[in-house]
């Protein structure tokens, strides 16, 4: 299983989804209706003392000030509790003031101020640390176990913003690093808005519920199972699978099973999570599209091949046979599309088509006319790659990459997987000759694929 740390740039603040989860463990969570005030307005002199104090030196004086605010729930108390507490440097500020704002938004026009600060922040220019806090008080105000309706504001306003999808996911990373219990009904409320249409989104979330070693994660991944295809899928029964040691693949079959072995169920101590995928030792069934034996789960794929001199020969028309079978055998409701690369990258469409019969005929004529010339740009590639909506990517090379900005292996995993942060693809690679070509070519790819939710895999000339 993999999950992404938090980016840097948020790294430092991750203390305020903390604070967000102790806040609604100390007031009961956001339906303890009970421990809200009434809106007080604060008089303008003692505005300006708490003004005063917030931007004090001293943390006491700035959590007296937090302390007051929370006793007068009104739109400019949230103002100032959501730019001055929860950007605070001090966790104690941060937790008063998390506290405070999850008080405040049982109150409808508090919650509904609240509602236009987080649309506002996902329009800044860049996501920040305050809007993914706000989006989890925002997904917590949600009823839990009832449908969203479309037209709730966060399914027709927020998740059409700039960077909700983003956000979504920089929340999903930083609950994975916490791994608690009580984020369940966080992920689940996710996955029930319009933003989990999104393959990321999606998937970021589904990531955080295998981190959590709690049946509340288990209980919620089972009966979200019908609900998911492909890649997401393939990463919740895989989790499954690791944790009760059973090969259930189908969600009744798993929902049977979890009603039988709940109230006995434990983890298995230490759960040792392997690197790449497992599920693709899995006998695969007659006519299941596959590609040089690994199948093919992605709903939405592009296969990437190298075209550069090195390939020429066998190897390049094994390369062609197989990439043929494997367009042929997807089934009608995947998406795909083909990058070739050498010296230069060639998309043969600019977005993934239908697996059509029409489309795959115009893809094997392409995939046919591939020479083989010229240098390895194994790094804009796989940058390429990753600009297709696509939830899996197929790479297969011959060598050590020879051009393009950046040729170092290092570096490039380092990068193609800071950058797949946002996309979520899953990174397959296939190395032909890897036993000729050294170990470093082996490293580059088995680590460019245990990085990005993949397996590698050799294969012979």
């Amino acid at each position: 299983m993999f999950y992404y740390p938090i980016p840097i740039a948020v790294r430092h603040t991750s203390r305020v989804a903390v604070a967000l989860v102790a806040a609604v463990l100390i007031c009961g969570g956001i339906a303890a209706s009970s421990a809200c005030a009434e809106m007080v307005e604060i008089a303008p002199a003692e505005r300006l003392r708490i003004n005063t104090k917030l931007r004090s030196k001293v943390e006491t004086t700035r959590l007296e000030a937090i302390e007051r605010l929370a006793q007068s729930p009104s739109v400019d108390s949230l103002r100032l509790l959501i730019d001055a507490g929860l950007a605070d440097s001090a966790e104690t500020v941060q937790l008063a003031a998390c506290r405070a704002v999850v008080q405040f938004v049982e109150q409808p026009e508090l919650r509904e101020a609240l509602q236009q600060r987080l649309l506002r922040e996902s329009q800044a220019a860049q996501p920040n640390p305050v809007a993914v806090t706000l989006l989890r008080v925002a997904l917590q105000t949600l009823s839990a176990n009832e449908p969203i309706p479309n037209d709730d504001w966060f399914n027709t306003k927020f998740v059409i913003t700039r960077h909700a999808a983003p956000l979504a996911i920089m929340l999903a990373d930083q609950l994975a690093s916490r791994a608690e219990r009580t984020d369940v009904p966080t992920l689940v409320n996710l996955l029930r808005t319009k933003l989990a249409e999104s393959f990321p989104v999606r998937r970021a979330a589904v990531q955080t519920l295998t981190r959590i070693e709690a049946v509340e994660a288990i209980e919620a991944l089972i009966a979200e199972l019908p609900r998911f295809s492909g890649e997401t899928l393939l990463d919740a029964v895989e989790y499954l699978q690791l944790v009760t040691q059973q090969r259930l693949t189908d969600s009744a079959h798993w929902s049977q099973w979890w009603q039988a072995n709940k109230a006995t169920f434990e983890f298995p101590w230490p759960l040792v999570r392997p690197r790449g995928r497992t599920i693709l030792n899995t006998p695969v069934a007659a006519g299941e599209s596959t590609y040089y034996g690994m199948p093919i789960y992605a709903k939405r794929v592009v296969f990437v091949l190298d075209g550069s001199g090195s390939m020429s020969g066998v190897k390049l028309a094994k390369a062609q046979d197989e990439l043929a079978q494997a367009i042929v055998r997807l089934p009608a409701d995947v998406h795909f599309g083909i990058v070739v690369f050498n010296s230069d990258v060639l998309r043969w469409r600019p977005a993934l088509v239908p697996a059509e019969r029409g489309n795959k005929d115009a893809a094997l004529q392409f995939v046919r006319r591939i020479v083989a010339q010229n240098n390895t740009s194994t790094f804009p590639a796989l940058q390429t790659a990753l600009g297709y909506d696509a939830e899996a990517a197929y790479l297969l090379t011959d060598g050590v990459p020879s051009s393009g900005r950046i040729v170092a292996p290092p570096a490039i995993v380092a990068t193609i997987t800071q950058q797949n942060r946002l996309h979520r693809q899953s990174i397959y690679t296939i190395g032909v000759g890897a036993d000729i070509a050294g170990p470093e070519f082996a490293t580059f790819l088995r680590t460019l694929a245990e990085s990005n939710r993949g397996a590698y895999r050799s294969v012979e000339p």
